[in-house]
């Protein structure tokens, strides 16, 4: 947006300068020649270098033998914030390959560059058919029975989980690989007991 509306000054500037010095102003299609080309020569030297590092970065992680095939669970914001850190970063080894979501609109769509590939329900078959090794799960206040049913999905594939805290729901940090914590059904049993014993004190 602020590249094109810096072309859209640059061009306005310029028919003001021909307007007050009084020269022949050129036709209309070449103001728009004019605008289209700056506007696009802009964009090229702002972001190419960083799409190109981007590139390198993402085919390094694609061929390292280390790099494990992963798929996002949740294709929204959070998702979309997630794998922009994923690709801009050199320092994990994850190689994502789609979304899933449940939201039956965004199947087929494309999120960042990366395909949403289905539903959640769908994951036990993605991991017998594309191979996929690590579950980065970005959604936001997941509630504690849904994570079980998803790891139940995948309980004999040795399937890796990741995901982000709930504090980042609440504190809306910025999203980060760093921030990714391990999952485990160890974990879901050990936070069943503490809520089963927190609702035994009530009264």
């Amino acid at each position: 947006m602020r590249v094109g509306l810096a072309g859209l000054l640059g061009t306005g500037l310029w028919i003001c300068a021909v307007y007050f010095l009084e020269v022949q102003g050129p036709p209309r299609s070449t103001v728009v020649m004019e605008f289209l080309l700056s506007t696009v020569v802009m964009g090229l030297v702002r972001y190419s270098p960083r799409l190109a590092w981007m590139y390198v970065a993402d085919r390094r992680r694609t061929q390292r033998e280390t790099a494990l095939r992963t798929v996002i669970l949740g294709a929204g914001a959070t998702g979309d914030m997630l794998l922009r850190d994923l690709v801009q970063s050199h320092e994990h080894g994850y190689r994502v390959v789609g979304f899933l979501d449940d939201d039956e609109g965004k199947w087929g769509t494309i999120l960042g560059g990366r395909p949403v590939l289905g539903g959640v329900a769908q994951l036990p078959e993605l991991v017998e058919r594309i191979k996929v090794e690590a579950v980065l799960i970005a959604i936001p206040r997941l509630p504690a029975q849904r994570v079980r049913d998803i790891l139940s999905l995948c309980a004999k594939s040795g399937v890796r989980f990741k995901i982000l805290p709930v504090s980042f729901a609440y504190l809306n940090d910025r999203v980060s690989a760093s921030m990714l914590q391990d999952l485990s059904p160890e974990d879901l049993l050990r936070a069943n007991r503490c809520a089963s014993a927190t609702r035994a004190r009530r009264p």
